[in-house]
């Protein structure tokens, strides 16, 4: 039983590690993707950045 209690938390730190790793991607691609939209304000990025 310990056994299988190991392995689910194994399984569970696993999910939630992939699951940050899907959630840090996708914040970058929205910082890149609203740097490259506002890429004309050169106030903005810099504030962004400061965020």
């Amino acid at each position: 039983m310990s056994v299988f209690v190991l392995l689910s938390g194994h399984f569970l730190f696993f999910m939630y590690a992939f699951h940050a790793a899907i959630s840090i991607r996708y914040w970058f691609a929205i910082d890149i993707a609203i740097r490259y939209r506002y890429r004309s304000y050169p106030a903005f990025p810099i504030a962004s950045s400061d965020i």
